[in-house]
Order: C-alpha cells, then structure tokens, then sequence
C-alpha cells in the first residue's frame, strides 16, 4: 500500500446524503468487480436494487449503513441487516480493492456487531468472495438459489458465531 502521509481514514455512519455517491460507488464495484461473472441482465438488476431511493431506505429503517471514506471520498460501504442479523450490501470501489479495505470495514463490523452482544452473524456471498469471508472464520451452512429481479443468484450462505 502507497503511503498518504497526510490523508484520513473515516468510517462514519451514512445518511441519506450519502445516498447519491453510496449508489455510485456501488455501480461501479456491481459492473467492475462483478461485470466479468454475471450477464448484462443480472448486472442491471443488481443495479436497480441499489438505487438512490433504496439506499435511502435502507438508511433510514432496518439497517446500519457505514462508509469508509479515504482522502474525502466514499470508498466503501458495509451493511447490516439488524432484522435478520446478517451483513449485507458490502462493497469496496474497485480503485481500493486489494489494499486492506475491505478488511477495514468487516473488522470493523465484527467488532460493533461483538461489541453490542450480537452473538451470531450471517451473509451471502458468491464463489468469487466466499474465501475472503472464510479467511475471517466464517463456515459455509448451504449454497443457495437467491432470487432478485426475476433472476436466481447461486450463492453461499455463511455463518460466524462472534460472542463465546
């Protein structure tokens, strides 16, 4: 990693200001990062599911939304889910991927999740990132047909246990 003598790393709670550049920094991991593995079709899909309007609402209601902000700008975002105790909507803008990001950001949920007596999390991911999620002692429990759109997403369910 570059060093940046004088450049601040922030993870802050998101607000609905946040909505337009959380929707922009999504779109452009959903058509990068994931561009190559999925058809046009379901990368629109996986689009639409996070317009403006539906980052919004999931600031405003069931989630906990937090950015990652590096030199002033969103770089990345992390979700969670508190109905379902599942992580969700965790994306790092490509340009910052592979630099310790991502490990920032699900550190850090791990340890607000732990810190408030959350005992057991679960995601969903797809083969390109379950080992990431593995690195972190996360245990696959099944694979998954998720449907968005009208279009099946194969994905894993994992499971990690945060409180003894």
């Amino acid at each position: 990693m570059n060093h940046y003598p004088n450049i601040r790393l922030i993870i802050r709670e998101a607000s609905i200001h946040d909505a337009k550049e959380l929707r922009s920094v999504i779109h452009t991991c959903v058509e990068k990062t994931h561009g190559a593995n999925y058809s046009p079709e379901e990368i629109s899909i996986w689009k639409k599911g996070y317009s403006i309007n539906a980052i919004e609402e999931f600031i405003k209601q069931k989630r906990q939304v937090f950015l990652l902000e590096f030199g002033g700008s969103i770089c990345g975002t992390i979700q969670f889910d508190t109905e379902c105790s599942e992580i969700k909507g965790f994306y790092v803008h490509p340009s910052y991927q592979f630099q310790g990001f991502g490990t920032i950001l699900l550190k850090f949920i791990l340890g607000q999740l732990r810190a408030s007596g959350i005992q057991n999390i679960e995601l969903s991911s797809n083969k390109f990132f379950k080992s990431f999620y593995e690195k972190f002692l996360f245990q696959v429990v099944r694979k998954e047909q998720v449907c968005w759109g009208g279009y099946e997403f194969e994905e894993y369910r994992l499971r990690k246990r945060l409180c003894p």
